[in-house]
């Protein structure tokens, strides 16, 4: 038995709680895909927070094998890439499951940081028409630098960069890697030394969509 905190993170967590979290769901998201299962419904509302601080999901019915196709799209179609419908015939195959798992973890944390969607009120169709939409720093939890961190880092994972005409093709280890390097800066104390630029487009071949 646990009881659940139905906190607002965005008013209670300071940025170095923030990436912890988020490596915490990235690990979780990595650990169900190596079993061969797929979330689908990874968002900001099915995360919580027991009195010890630790994560607990909910909603977990739309967790299936990969290989389960039955009953069409399952999740929310805001946490969706902007490339991808769900009345297409591919969004439950597995590297597309897999995709979206992975950028659902990352706009559940934005969410997090910045308290709203980074699309404003219409998620994009397009590649052309990714932009970021970043609120006025109103935020006490945060620095200035902080903040510039914040905007860079979901700049590189879900700015155009992140997609290429077809796909979201960012890499989960990068995504990990880069979340634990930025987790030790801001431990450290110096959040603006952070982040080479990752070159994301090298990452996915054309096949990994087969499947």
């Amino acid at each position: 038995h646990f009881e659940l905190i139905c906190c607002n993170p965005v008013l209670d967590f300071d940025s170095v709680q923030i990436v912890a979290n988020l490596i915490n769901v990235l690990k979780f998201v990595r650990t169900i895909h190596s079993e061969g299962m797929g979330l689908r419904d990874l968002c900001h509302t099915n995360v919580q927070w027991d009195r010890d601080g630790k994560l607990v999901y909910l909603d977990l019915g739309s967790v299936k094998d990969f290989t389960d196709r039955s009953g069409g799209f399952e999740g929310k179609e805001d946490y969706l890439p902007p490339l991808m419908n769900k009345d297409d015939s591919n969004v439950e195959k597995k590297n597309y499951v897999k995709r979206r798992d992975l950028y659902s973890a990352i706009l559940t944390s934005f969410h997090w940081v910045f308290g709203q969607s980074p699309w404003g009120t219409e998620r994009p169709s397009s590649v052309s028409e990714v932009q970021i939409s970043f609120p006025q720093q109103s935020d006490t939890r945060f620095s200035a630098e902080e903040y510039s961190v914040f905007r860079d880092f979901y700049r590189m994972f879900l700015g155009k960069d992140a997609f290429d005409i077809n796909n979201y093709i960012v890499k989960l280890d990068d995504v990990l890697k880069s979340s634990q390097r930025l987790l030790e800066k801001l431990q450290s104390g110096y959040p603006t030394e952070i982040l080479n630029h990752l070159d994301i487009k090298q990452h996915y071949l054309p096949d990994d969509l087969s499947s």
